[in-house]
């Protein structure tokens, strides 16, 4: 099924299989095969990716693993992906370093400014494409892509991305 989609995967990287990045991205999804599929595409560019069902288990691994990326979905079980990128924020200070996207079903625009004001990075429309995914990848610090353009409607954000 993805065997397709490695070339592609494997042209974001820009050459750079001989030095996989030092980053660690955090992916809180509740919906196991949502979390399967960005876990894939974040290792097949060399990532190391850490899993968490929920934001309680999200928060436990931010503490004691201090991820660079945090990818997660709005809609999670018993704490919304807001209220944990609050929590995040809250027990993590401001470490220029953890950069957060918010995945959302719904129209992103909605949920922008609030997600902003929470402490995401990025908020980005699901289903996410492989443009979409490389505008994830590029709030990472040892990406030497530039950052996505807003053009993209799938994704949005403040202003520029500062890495």
């Amino acid at each position: 099924m993805f065997d397709s989609v490695t070339p592609v995967l494997r042209s974001i990287t820009d050459g750079k299989d001989d030095q996989p990045p030092h980053d660690t991205v955090l992916i809180v999804e509740h919906h196991a095969d949502s979390r399967e599929i960005l876990s894939l595409l974040f290792r097949s560019v060399g990532y190391t990716v850490l899993e968490a069902n929920d934001g309680k288990e999200g928060l436990r691994l931010v503490a004691a693993t201090h991820p660079n990326l945090i990818v997660t979905d709005l809609g999670l079980p018993e704490m919304n992906g807001l209220e944990f990128v609050r929590r995040v924020r809250a027990q993590d200070g401001n470490r220029d370093h953890l950069k957060i996207a918010l995945l959302t079903a719904y129209n992103p625009k909605d949920y922008l400014v609030t997600a902003l004001k929470s402490g995401c990075d990025l908020v980005v429309g699901k289903p996410i494409d492989l443009d979409t995914f490389d505008c994830i990848v590029s709030l990472l610090p040892h990406h030497s892509k530039s950052p996505c353009s807003t053009g993209n409607s799938q994704v949005h954000h403040g202003g520029p991305i500062n890495h």
